[in-house]
């Protein structure tokens, strides 16, 4: 049986969760098409993939990583006739290898396509809406924030979608899932979709005594975001950490094209971590954006963590809040990167650490690549 995956390109947390779902699709013999753009395209070539490129479509962003409102009507001026283009070329893939079922990360184009060719679809789906923060032209930004709903009508058509985070009421993009009362029925919350990695306690114990962490408190500092907000988040952050000789900081820069090292007294950057699922596994404490992804790993490996949200980006500043409602982490603001208040909280009380192994645990319970490949089967067997 063919499976056609559509994967947004806007970051890599789309597809990385698409990628696992992906190889255990493999692994239970199914064929894929797989179409993507943007920052996709390069990661899942490098994960072994042969994406088929389609037309790029993005909101305007900032240089930290906000969305912009005088770039998002720039970029979309001619967005109509874009994204025609864009279920037009996916609808001509799909007809071409006529598929059995339909696969979408957040793609509205591939939901049109295929329900254009009459055939079931599973959206994959943490942003159902996507409040737009702005210091100015707030009366333009209410254009561009209903502009940047139009997804969700086509969202609505899918005939699963799959949550890749928690059920409530512990659900981290809350915020973002103020759904239709009709697609409510078709909502499933699937747990964290990720590739789980099991690390032995002995090779814990062997990283940190190889990252010299032997007896300190060890963070990992992972970076993302497009390169300038990379470049910018880390020139501010390391600075800060050069005075805290508690603790041990490795830091990703997240440049995947990079392979230098730097070593600076208790800091050490690496350009790129291939192997971030034990350095999370093997940490005390994690900082970063506040994406889903990187939370929800930092949730199934039990790990306290602080996330600073790129400026005025709602789906960030929403999970944000959620990760100190719940209780096993702070959140630290951009401008004012008050690091040291926020691990010296996470390090003075038990109680950050007793929450996350509680949300650990529920975590556990639950396997998101195995639900949504289920639910795809399940889809299939309708037709």
């Amino acid at each position: 049986m063919l499976v056609h995956m559509g994967v947004c390109g806007i970051g890599l947390g789309h597809a990385s969760r698409s990628a696992a779902v992906a190889r255990e699709l493999l692994k239970r013999g199914y064929r894929l098409s797989i179409t993507a753009y943007g920052e996709a395209i390069k990661y899942l070539e490098r994960e072994g993939f042969n994406p088929t490129p389609n037309i790029r479509l993005n909101y305007g962003l900032s240089d930290d990583g906000s969305v912009s409102v005088k770039r998002t009507i720039m970029n979309n001026l001619m967005l109509p006739v874009k994204f025609g283009l864009q279920v037009a070329k996916e609808a001509s893939i799909i007809d071409a290898l006529n598929p059995a079922i339909v696969y979408s990360d957040t793609r509205a184009s591939t939901v049109a396509a295929a329900k254009a060719l009459g055939l079931p679809v599973l959206t994959v789906l943490n942003q159902y809406n996507i409040p737009v923060k702005v210091r100015r032209y707030k009366r333009l930004a209410v254009y561009v924030e209903s502009m940047i709903q139009l997804p969700s009508l086509l969202w609505d058509r899918s005939d699963i979608i799959a949550v890749p985070d928690l059920p409530p009421p512990y659900t981290i993009s809350s915020y973002t899932l103020n759904m239709r009362d009709q697609c409510r029925a078709r909502l499933e919350y699937v747990g964290p979709i990720i590739q789980r990695k099991v690390v032995r306690e002995d090779e814990v114990t062997m990283l940190r005594k190889s990252l010299n962490a032997d007896g300190k408190i060890l963070v990992f500092i992972h970076i993302s975001g497009n390169r300038p907000e990379r470049l910018r988040l880390a020139g501010k952050i390391i600075p800060f950490l050069r005075g805290l000789k508690d603790f041990r900081f490795i830091v990703s820069l997240g440049n995947p094209d990079g392979r230098q090292r730097l070593d600076q007294g208790n800091i050490t950057v690496f350009d790129w971590i291939e192997d971030v699922d034990a350095l999370m596994a093997a940490c005390d404490i994690i900082i970063a954006r506040a994406g889903l992804t990187v939370i929800t790993k930092a949730i199934v490996y039990g790990k306290r963590i602080i996330v600073i949200p790129t400026p005025l980006h709602g789906e960030q500043l929403g999970n944000a809040r959620r990760v100190e409602e719940l209780g096993f982490g702070r959140v630290v603001d951009e401008d004012k990167m008050d690091l040291q208040q926020a691990l010296d909280e996470l390090t003075a009380y038990d109680s950050w650490q007793r929450r996350a192994l509680e949300l650990a645990g529920l975590a556990s319970e639950m396997d998101g690549v195995s639900a949504v490949v289920g639910f795809l089967e399940r889809l299939a067997k309708v037709i």
